[in-house]
């Protein structure tokens, strides 16, 4: 299902320069790679760009480039407020409803910038000033390229930002094999690999390179692993 409604989107991103980025809590692959990446799409089109989230995410995602410019509502309020208060224009990416903002979400309401929500959840509110909901995307990430190629923005990415799309990509279709992969996912993964991105690479960051701890917490979990009797169930805890 698509809602659509992005007349005038483009004269209003002309004419903004504070814009800020947000996305939900407990921000996942999706959530960070479309948000950074499109304040590096931002940044190269001379905006001053940034990225709020609500509260950390996971260690695996802080290779992603721009990581270290990403202010976190929760660890610092005032400083956030101020960003969203003096935006001109507030790009909600990956969620569908203001309480997904969690502790942002009365900031969020009141500020006075325009506000532009890009998301593939069921039932978005209908309080932004510009929608772009499509529930059949595999992605946020997927969602902000196609923005680009409309608006044509494709010019501004780069490997940066490239590399912070493909993130998305990858985690929301589980690598590719989920049923909302479609060919065009795969042709918008062949533009982003043309940018410079490496697959090995993204995937050995993202999935590859665990923590002592939690590879113990796995083993930990498999040694209470239990079978049914006809051997077609199995049942893991914690």
């Amino acid at each position: 299902m698509k809602n659509i409604r992005l007349e005038g989107v483009a004269a209003v991103l002309a004419q903004s320069h504070k814009i800020v980025i947000t996305n939900h809590t407990q921000p996942d692959g999706d959530a960070m790679g479309s948000a950074l990446g499109m304040m590096h799409i931002l940044q190269g089109m001379g905006k001053e760009a940034v990225v709020i989230v609500p509260n950390p995410y996971p260690n695996f995602l802080s290779h992603l480039p721009g990581n270290e410019t990403v202010m976190v509502y929760s660890n610092g309020k005032k400083a956030a407020d101020r960003r969203i208060a003096e935006a001109d224009l507030i790009v909600h990416l990956d969620y569908n409803a203001l309480s997904r903002s969690a502790e942002m979400a009365p900031a969020l309401a009141e500020a006075s910038a325009k506000k532009l929500m890009i998301d593939h959840h069921r039932d978005p509110e209908d309080w932004p000033d510009f929608l772009y909901s499509d529930t059949d995307m595999s992605s946020t990430c997927q969602m902000v390229y196609e923005f680009c190629e409309q608006f044509s923005l494709l010019g501004q990415l780069t490997k940066d930002s490239a590399e912070c799309l493909y993130t998305g990509l990858v985690t929301d279709t589980g690598s590719f094999r989920f049923s909302t992969t479609t060919a065009r996912t795969h042709q918008v993964a062949a533009a982003l690999i043309d940018l410079g991105v490496e697959p090995h690479r993204s995937h050995e960051l993202l999935f590859d390179s665990q923590p002592a701890a939690r590879l113990k917490l796995l083993g930990t979990m498999l040694e209470q692993m239990e079978l049914s009797a006809d051997g077609t169930m199995c049942l893991l805890y914690l």
